[in-house]
């Protein structure tokens, strides 16, 4: 009996300082596409977040020059849905409780923690080259078996792909 062998491709990345890990598997290519699309969610959660927070301060216009109770828990109510969203987007991206693993320390300390928009921010920027790694050394390894003459020339090569995504970012 014949067994086909094939390289798994998995990117093994450290996470915390425990070494929990987030593994990649560059092989496929949805996770790549699933990583853009977040990148459009979070544009978007961050917009209906603006709406929501417009408002709440439509809401509270007639009250006192003082923030009140009710309102600041409004507005803090806003940032944790949001902040959730985001969360729920990264752990669709990468697997169920990614998030609990990245920032497992503070979980520790905190079971009820939830990152503020900033730490995810700074956690979704130092996926990017974590993610141009992964798949573009992917591409680099099969270039010289798969040119555009096999493959056809209007379909996108990974490498393609991560310079869309990076123009992207910058429109």
């Amino acid at each position: 009996m014949e067994r086909l062998e094939r390289a798994t491709n998995l990117l093994e990345i450290s996470v915390n300082k425990q070494d929990d890990l987030l593994v990649l598997d560059c092989n496929d290519i949805t996770v790549f596409s699933r990583f853009v699309h977040l990148y459009e969610n979070i544009d978007k959660m961050s917009e209906s977040a603006k709406k929501e927070m417009e408002e709440v301060k439509q809401k509270f216009k007639d009250t006192a020059d003082d923030v009140n109770p009710a309102q600041l828990m409004a507005y803090i109510n806003v940032h944790v849905m949001t902040s959730q969203k985001i969360m729920e987007e990264l752990d669709k991206v990468f697997g169920e409780n990614f998030c609990r693993k990245v920032f497992r320390e503070n979980y520790e300390l905190n079971p009820d923690f939830v990152p503020d928009e900033i730490a995810l921010a700074e956690l979704v920027d130092s996926l990017v080259p974590i993610m141009e790694k992964a798949y573009g050394e992917r591409i680099k390894r099969t270039q010289n078996k798969y040119n555009a003459g096999k493959r056809g020339k209007h379909t996108k090569t990974k490498d393609e792909l991560i310079q869309e995504f990076k123009e992207s970012r910058h429109e």
